[in-house]
């Protein structure tokens, strides 16, 4: 399994317009080598003093996307080959979105199950 963590780092008032383009424009249209994806917002470090994030960053709304895939060539089929770096960010980004792949080392798997179904919205 390979673990693909996007950054995304969105303009302050903008954050609608994003979640949007991501539900419904920034598509995986063959998802057999995807397991699983969870576009999430960080926790409040007020509420969690014990998070410690060197990317939240008070200039933009963090946005992390992270993806689980069967292994490296399928990500790069559906997604890691559509990636241009060179192209502008999108009028809602902030900054260039970062990206990192991860390779699991080692692995725990718990009792509890992954989701089963899209969260409402996400095509």
């Amino acid at each position: 399994m390979r673990i693909i963590v996007v950054h995304w780092k969105i303009r302050h008032g903008m954050e609608d317009q994003f979640l949007h383009y991501w539900s419904t424009r920034a598509l995986v249209a063959d998802r057999s080598g995807l397991v699983a994806e969870f576009l999430s917002s960080p926790a409040d470090r007020q509420r969690l003093p014990w998070i410690i994030w060197s990317g939240l960053d008070p200039r933009w709304t963090s946005f992390y996307n992270v993806g689980l895939w069967r292994d490296e060539a399928a990500f790069q089929d559906q997604i890691g080959r559509f990636i241009n770096n060179s192209r502008p960010p999108l009028t809602f980004e902030a900054a260039p979105r970062e990206r990192v792949l991860l390779t699991p080392e080692r692995w725990r798997v718990g009792a509890s199950p992954l989701l089963a179904a899209d969260a409402v919205g996400v095509q």
